[in-house]
């Protein structure tokens, strides 16, 4: 197949605007370029400034999470929150400056919902495409393991069904670059033309069999000399520093069967590995093919509607890549936060690959060299036009009482102060509760299933998060889900707070640090805060976690903070929040959990920032016969694992809805006088519920500001035993499985959620909120894509 080559006008530089407005100049401009700044992370490239032949493609990796949680189902947390959606967002950016920017076509990597058995979560994606084809814009799409029911590691043949139903071979020969499918249906093949030369793009979907391989050798083995791209949703991977590229089984077999023995092959993409990168191989004809990593989901927002801009530069032999999202500048100012980037910078994100065509593809028709770059445009508006939240300097506390003191405080757990760093921790050690009296007491060591703990496993810190005015911790060593070891706290079996049920909504916050020494093989959904009992114990409940807790604080297998727990209504909701990719080991976080009874929401923050999937239709926390937390382990059908390893600092309970201005990261209004020592009991000893927290009458009398040593900076309840390994490690090793009930790492039929990132180890936002209130205008909002 050869298409027809198209009329192609010039790109100038004066129509390369976003916003698409067209502008007559009597005299060519090319742009002084930020992409020619002394850039450490963007080099500078003299190329972008000087005219060349040159084309684009667009690359939409993982839109899994769009999807998901644009339905009313997830109670569309995007429109809800932005009013946009991420997904509806990318491809119409891509309809509106095809032309702009001269891109050919676009190339969708995979995973195109995240339960393929939700018709709600195809309905956005057939709308977001559908904008593609009304604009005549061609694209390749194939389907990713989420969009056939299969597991991350699955290596079987999968049923291609239900993503045909959608993406059909008719519906892909709507495409005018379309070349062919084929037997199965779910592989396909593209040819567009750029000033009399074709270039192929071949997709291969989710374990694509060696006969369909075979089919792909066919078609390259066709088209010999056509300048080739090769995308699946699996091909490399990332390893764990987040840079270092590594190959994959299947990515293996595709590149042997299909790209390492075809010589025009230059390029490949996919996603399903969280993270970007770049890798050059060489092929079996000693000439280097560059693949390229691309899949956002586990940042900010699911992915923050991050996609590729790809130029293709045949006058100076360079292949430019630039991740960026249109979404972010549609975002209302007053929901922005530090992580809301417009141009990502890093290594594998932007960059720029030398690669000589003329020699590579020795009759290659090269066009005039009368285009401007659109990469250098496009990173130029995004500079020139967008400027990130900045990371605020919030203010620390002064003293142990500087924090604000709030209505309805049922718990608040501070750490003794007067321990030195190292000190044990022994058994019968006591956390006080200076609200209501429900101390934890350090448990018997090694009882029940809990094997080989040692008294000297729990030790005091000073070290804690530098916002908490409570400047201690307890830190747990030696936890092992293999071995079951476990070290823990308890509340008394009689504690008032063991019994509440949070019917008017919550704020439940922490200060939280994973031990850098975590790993996914001994301590993989560790829980640092649970709620004793069954679920299944409790009335009205109908789901299949029965034998989990009926609330646990974890962290997953995918580093993911996980809030699970079953709601205090009857029946009762089950349901959980999780984080995304962005907590970093050995650093503080400061997590606050908040149930709204007026909007049926429980919202999830680290530092001070909402995450994406959180947990709608919920109310409160129930309990099993109001059995006992847990400060430092967990249980499952009532035994004891799931042992913590890290630090832990102070940790609140509130039974009304807190904003962040009224959490222990923010200061108390007036300074309360600070009292002498940290070992007296608490005087107020009334019921929970109502209660004032008193002030903190066990505080140090020492004034100056604490410092930290460590400095700054899936679903199925708590058991995610579909696709992702769960709380109790009864689970697949990868949140990127889904079951053929499409369970795994998603929401299920009974409402569970279980789930396949930007760092967020900044310190609290609070400071961004008070400025948000304050109605801070920010010029650039005012200057959207063009619609």
């Amino acid at each position: 197949m050869s298409t027809t080559p198209k009329s192609r006008p010039a790109r100038k530089a004066a129509v390369l605007g976003l916003l698409g407005a067209v502008v007559t100049t009597t005299a060519l401009f090319i742009p002084n370029s930020a992409a020619l700044a002394d850039d450490p992370v963007i080099p500078a490239d003299p190329s972008m400034s000087e005219l060349g032949s040159r084309f684009t493609l667009g690359v939409i990796p993982d839109t899994q999470f769009y999807s998901r949680y644009a339905t009313e189902e997830t109670g569309n947390q995007y429109m809800a929150t932005y009013g946009s959606e991420p997904y509806a967002s990318q491809t119409q950016w891509l309809a509106d400056n095809s032309d702009e920017y001269g891109i050919e076509m676009s190339m969708h990597l995979g995973d195109i919902v995240d339960q393929y058995n939700r018709p709600e979560q195809w309905a956005v994606a057939d709308s977001a495409m559908s904008t593609l084809e009304e604009a005549n814009h061609p694209y390749s799409i194939l389907a990713g393991n989420h969009d056939v029911g299969a597991g991350a590691s699955d290596t079987d043949p999968v049923a291609y069904g239900t993503y045909l139903e959608h993406f059909s071979a008719e519906r892909a020969a709507l495409n005018s670059t379309f070349g062919g499918r084929d037997e199965t249906g779910a592989h396909e093949y593209h040819i567009f033309n750029v000033d009399g030369q074709d270039f192929l793009v071949l997709s291969l979907s989710w374990q694509a069999t060696d006969a369909s391989l075979a089919w792909a050798s066919d078609v390259l083995d066709a088209h010999p000399t056509t300048p080739t791209i090769v995308n699946s949703h699996q091909l490399i991977n990332v390893d764990a520093d987040g840079s270092t590229p590594i190959s994959t089984e299947f990515g293996e077999r595709v590149w042997e069967q299909v790209i390492s023995n075809h010589d025009q092959v230059f390029l490949t993409f996919n996603g399903h590995h969280h993270g970007a990168t770049q890798w050059q191989r060489t092929n079996d004809f000693g000439n280097p093919v560059h693949q390229v990593l691309m899949d956002y989901q586990m940042a900010y927002m699911g992915g923050n509607g991050y996609m590729g801009l790809l130029e293709i530069d045949l006058t100076h032999n360079k292949i430019h890549q630039t991740s960026f999202s249109p979404w972010v500048l549609e975002k209302p100012a007053n929901t922005l936060v530090p992580d809301d980037q417009a141009l990502l910078t890093g290594a594998g994100q932007s960059f720029t690959i030398d690669f000589d065509f003329e020699t590579r593809f020795p009759e290659l028709i090269v066009g005039e060299a009368n285009d401007t770059s659109a990469t250098a445009a496009l990173r130029d508006y995004l500079v020139d036009n967008f400027d990130a939240p900045e990371r605020p300097e919030p203010a620390l506390p002064a003293n142990d009482n500087d924090y604000p003191t709030v209505e309805n405080t049922v718990a608040h757990w501070k750490i003794p102060t007067d321990n030195t760093d190292g000190e044990i921790a022994p058994v019968g050690s006591v956390i006080r509760d200076i609200a209501a009296g429900n101390d934890f007491t350090r448990a018997p060591l090694n009882e029940g299933a809990v094997n080989g703990a040692q008294e000297s496993d729990v030790t005091w810190s000073t070290d804690h998060h530098p916002l908490s005015a409570n400047a201690a911790s307890v830190c747990f060593d030696n936890a092992s889900r293999v071995n079951n070891v476990a070290n823990y706290f308890l509340t008394d079996t009689d504690a008032p707070v063991n019994s509440e049920t949070f019917a008017t909504g919550f704020t439940l916050e922490a200060f939280v640090k994973i031990d850098p020494e975590y790993s996914t093989t001994d301590n993989a959904w560790m829980q640092w805060l649970t709620r004793d009992g069954l679920r299944g114990n409790i009335e009205g409940y109908t789901n299949s976690e029965g034998d989990e807790p009926p609330f646990a604080w974890a962290f997953s297998n995918l580093s993911e903070v996980q809030f699970s727990f079953v709601d205090s209504q009857n029946p009762p909701v089950e349901s959980s929040n999780w984080s995304g990719e962005i907590v970093n080991l050995g650093e503080w976080l400061h997590l606050a959990a908040v149930n709204d009874p007026a909007t049926g929401q429980t919202t999830l923050y680290v530092d001070g920032v909402p995450v994406l999937r959180n947990a709608p239709g919920t109310l409160g926390i129930g309990h099993d016969a109001a059995a006992q937390w847990v400060l430092g382990a967990g249980s499952y059908a009532g035994d004891r694992q799931s042992g913590y390893l890290g630090c832990l600092g102070e940790v609140r309970m509130v039974t009304e809805p807190l904003t962040a201005d009224q959490w222990l990261t923010a200061r108390a209004d007036v300074e309360p006088t600070p009292t002498p020592t940290d070992t007296t009991e608490p005087t107020d000893t009334t019921e929970p519920t109502g209660t004032t927290e008193p002030t903190d009458s066990t505080g140090p009398t020492d004034t100056t500001v604490p410092t930290s040593t460590d400095g700054t900076d899936s679903d199925a309840g708590a058991n995610g035993n579909d696709g992702a390994a769960d709380a109790n490690g009864t689970g697949g090793d990868d949140a990127g499985a889904d079951d053929s009930n499409g369970n795994g790492d998603a929401k299920d039929d009974d409402g569970n959620l279980a789930q396949t990132g930007a760092s967020l180890s900044w310190p609290i936002a609070v400071v961004i909120l008070a400025l948000i209130g304050a109605g801070i205008a920010l010029t650039y909002r005012n200057r959207q894509l063009q619609k």
